[in-house]
């Protein structure tokens, strides 16, 4: 979804299930030789070419409406070498097909931090796995999943198919857990970015908790390079009539978020679907999860009289019918925009600026554009505090007595570099006051 509550794209799986029960079959199948599965010297097994019947993905002309997602059950991050090196096959080949279809974002799984009493050992390797993926074209785009926030236990929720149960065991040392750490999972991604180089095509899926973390945890991902942020169900609350909606805190983060430029997808996750889409009968005019008019000719869809009188009274106001309740949260979130805070004037003056390094100014050597001066003028705060520092100066200048510049007590102010000569203003209008 983007910022002005259009629906963009749909994700759609690089893999079907029945891919990760063949690499599990022949994961499981080389691990239980002997000679396999207590030696590192034999080379590891290789992952066939995908087929058209092990992806949903195929190249059409939606296929620029879709985000692919690379199997989850995959483990970038193992510390066994045989499950880390057939993870690394499985996403180039994902990442090789998505570019065959024309599709321009993956989003990766994050890596797992916590293998027993070792933390955060594996993120070099998962991130020489995004590197060499990256490599792979140049134009797909990788959106590296992770959490806002660490919780020790969130390592342990395997998703169906996982490769990490079948981690060897001597791979994994025993141990206590590492310590509840907010920041561990912005550190993981510094490493990751890092390793490749700050490449422009990496980019940060967050997805955001049901309960935040403190103000400057949500704050240090402001500045990252935010592609997607994805909202599941448990994130929402009910409120008082049952329809589901975000607390005040994930609202005015949401709202942050939005003035990055360019903004973030939103993504909803685990919502249910979307009633009729897979029935070829009900049209959609658009993508805005409305219902066409010819198709909404069910009576269960139509408005109440009360509510067609309440709609003709507040005529900006869009009638409660049933039809917002085939997905609720999708119109909670295409609503949500309209409740922000209109940007101020100096940030809709810098809008395009942001994130980006200015060539230093060099006033004594250039000669500066009418345009620059504009820019230095929007700082309002700047020039307030400098007619009260001088109109402060110059009360305390005449109550202790000094030497005016004048036999009538004039006081002459110096304004080196006036520019256009907003200062100057100031000057005399804080003389007045004095």
């Amino acid at each position: 979804m983007s910022p002005n509550g259009s629906y963009l794209f749909h994700l759609r799986p690089c893999n079907k299930l029945k891919t990760a029960i063949r690499v599990l079959a022949l994961l499981s199948s080389y691990l239980s030789e002997p000679e396999h599965g207590n030696s590192d010297g034999n080379p590891t097994p290789t992952i066939p070419a995908l087929s058209a019947t092990d992806t949903p993905l195929s190249p059409g002309e939606t296929i620029s409406y879709l985000v692919g997602m690379a199997s989850p059950w995959i483990d970038l991050s193992s510390p066994d070498p045989v499950v880390y090196d057939i993870s690394r096959q499985v996403l180039e080949l994902e990442i090789s097909y998505a570019a065959f279809c024309g599709l321009g974002n993956v989003v990766v799984p994050g890596p797992k931090l916590q293998y027993g009493s070792s933390h955060g050992e594996g993120i070099a390797q998962y991130a020489h796995a995004i590197q060499e993926a990256l490599a792979l074209n140049n134009f797909t785009q990788i959106l590296v999943q992770l959490p806002m926030t660490y919780y020790p236990d969130q390592d342990d929720q395997h998703v169906q198919g996982s490769l990490s149960p079948f981690a060897r065991s001597e791979y994994i040392e025993d141990g206590s857990r590492a310590k509840h750490d907010f920041l561990a999972t912005w550190d993981a991604w510094h490493i990751i970015r890092s390793v490749c180089n700050y490449e422009a095509r990496l980019f940060v899926a967050l997805s955001i908790p049901r309960h935040l973390p403190a103000i400057h945890v949500q704050s240090r991902w402001h500045s990252e390079p935010l592609r997607l942020v994805s909202l599941t169900a448990q994130t929402f609350l009910p409120n008082p009539i049952g329809s589901p909606v975000l607390t005040k805190h994930h609202q005015a983060l949401i709202h942050r978020y939005m003035r990055l430029r360019p903004p973030p997808w939103i993504l909803l996750c685990d919502v249910g679907p979307i009633p009729g889409l897979d029935n070829p009968e009900t049209k959609f005019a658009k993508a805005d999860g409305f219902i066409d008019n010819s198709a909404a000719s069910d009576p269960e869809l139509l408005p109440t009289p009360a509510e067609a009188s309440s709609y003709k009274e507040h005529p900006t106001s869009k009638p409660s019918i049933n039809r917002r309740g085939l997905t609720p949260h999708l119109s909670y979130i295409r609503d949500l925009p309209q409740l922000s805070t209109p940007l101020t004037v100096l940030e809709q003056f810098s809008a395009g600026y942001q994130d980006y390094l200015q060539r230093p100014l060099q006033p004594l050597s250039e000669n500066l554009e009418s345009m620059t001066y504009e820019v230095f003028e929007k700082d309002r705060i700047k020039y307030d505090l400098y007619e009260a520092a001088i109109r402060r100066a110059l009360t305390e200048w005449i109550s202790a007595g000094k030497t005016v510049s004048s036999p009538s007590g004039n006081i002459v102010i110096a304004v080196v570099g006036a520019g256009r000569g907003p200062l100057v203003t100031r000057a005399l209008r804080a003389s007045e006051g004095a």
